[in-house]
């Protein structure tokens, strides 16, 4: 009776285990996170853990300053797929921000990621965040900062300043700090001495909170660095805000018309010194 009872518990604590992880979490997408595209896709199309409820769940397509592209879903020959048409895109980086609830359990998920469209920018820079935690710190530096593909390089040191030693993994959770987008994972594979990743998770302006975690060999607890960055919005192309007025002419301009020629100073010369003439004569006159 009593290992039936065991038997029994165990049972059940599976199944509650299950049912308290069933949402319908992102699977699959077309285009994929982190794409990027030569042409502009038609739809995009989100695969998912299981079904979601297409009354409740939805899919945005964001610009890079936040502003809302298409938004909606559809439902689609699979059951675990939802589906939102595209207007004509521009060449550029674009997020996708997905929420559902599970036609399973009514449970609730969110999250999101990124993808662009035509050639890369050239760009430059990079900014760096550093914390500690437990004796232990973490660098973060990421280039070149901006909307878009960025690079994030993790450097782990300890106590010494030496390399820390025993990690099995390093990931970065980021969330949007100034919307309720969800959490994107991004896993950091060792690149020599530094825990390196590429990626789109910065896909709009503004600030982000990002979590460093580390995982060592056989120590239970990760190591976890709290840490934000803000991303500032892309300076546009033209006009240039702020650039300098054109330089004022040196030449006279005379009242409504453009600067004299050489030709129209002569005649001004002449024009005076006719004047200056007669009044000379008349004074002469005068004194006769």
């Amino acid at each position: 009776m009593a290992a039936l009872t065991l038997v029994a518990v165990v049972a059940l604590t599976i199944v509650q285990g299950r049912a308290a992880s069933a949402h319908a979490n992102y699977a699959r997408s077309d285009p994929a996170p982190n794409a990027r595209l030569d042409r502009a896709p038609d739809r995009i199309v989100i695969g998912f853990s299981e079904a979601p409820d297409p009354k409740q769940s939805g899919i945005d397509l964001l610009a890079p300053d936040g502003r809302t592209v298409a938004s909606g879903a559809r439902t689609t020959n699979d059951p675990n797929e939802l589906a939102l048409p595209l207007p004509a895109l521009d060449p550029s980086t674009y997020l996708v921000a997905w929420h559902t609830v599970s036609a399973v359990d009514g449970d609730p998920a969110h999250g999101f990621f990124a993808f662009a469209i035509g050639p890369d920018a050239a760009a430059s820079g990079s900014v760096q965040q550093t914390a500690d935690a437990s004796g232990t710190r973490a660098v973060l530096t990421i280039s070149p900062a901006r909307v878009g593909t960025n690079e994030y390089r993790v450097h782990l040191t300890d106590g010494s300043g030496a390399p820390l030693a025993n990690v099995t993994r390093v990931r970065l959770l980021i969330k949007d700090l100034d919307r309720d987008l969800g959490t994107s994972l991004v896993m950091l594979p060792a690149t020599g001495t530094d825990y390196v990743a590429t990626g789109m998770e910065l896909g709009l302006a503004g600030h982000f909170g990002i979590q460093v975690e580390a995982r060592r060999r056989d120590v239970l607890d990760d190591l976890v660095y709290k840490m934000s960055v803000a991303v500032p919005r892309a300076a546009p192309a033209t006009p240039t805000v702020g650039a300098p007025e054109p330089a004022a002419s040196a030449a006279p301009v005379a009242a409504g018309g453009p600067p004299l020629s050489l030709w129209g100073w002569a005649v001004v010369a002449a024009a005076v010194l006719l004047i200056t003439l007669a009044a000379v004569a008349g004074r002469a006159v005068r004194r006769r």
